[in-house]
């Protein structure tokens, strides 16, 4: 049996969905595609009482590990933290920035933007601009002006 155009492309359209906790840190506990789920998780009870400070617990599921993955605290500020929601968004306060983010799908296709505002000053900010400058070769102003009148 041959399957037609029309019944390939069918299979290929995989419907994405994702659902996070934001209770409990705002990972994502479920990414599935096609009747597959495609994150591993499982239950950790010191995963409900974590607060900042506290060793990284691994529940599995994808964690926002903001500003480092290495380092103090360990997996960053933002998977020990509640997140909140409201206006189509989940956003997290940290310690001088806040993280936020809209997760939502079309079809096949997984849409998420997110936005990182830091306080003037903050460390977060002078290494996301010397990052973005590094890796998108992206001029400061000042470089961008320099020698034009």
């Amino acid at each position: 049996m041959t399957a037609t155009a029309q019944e390939r492309g069918a299979e290929q359209r995989l419907e994405v969905r994702i659902a996070t906790d934001p209770a409990h840190g705002g990972r994502w506990t479920s990414l599935t595609a096609g009747g597959r789920e495609w994150r591993w998780h499982r239950k950790d009870p010191r995963r409900a009482g974590a607060a900042p400070g506290h060793p990284f617990t691994d529940a599995g599921g994808l964690e926002e590990c903001v500003p480092t993955v290495r380092g103090r605290p360990d997996h960053g500020d933002a998977w020990s933290r509640s997140w909140h929601t409201g206006d189509g968004e989940e956003y997290v306060d940290c310690p001088g920035f806040r993280l936020s983010r809209r997760i939502g799908s079309d079809g096949p296709t997984a849409l998420v933007d997110y936005r990182l505002s830091a306080d003037p000053g903050h460390e977060l900010r002078r290494r996301l601009r010397v990052e973005a400058t590094r890796h998108h070769r992206t001029p400061h102003k000042e470089e961008a002006t320099r020698g034009t009148r």
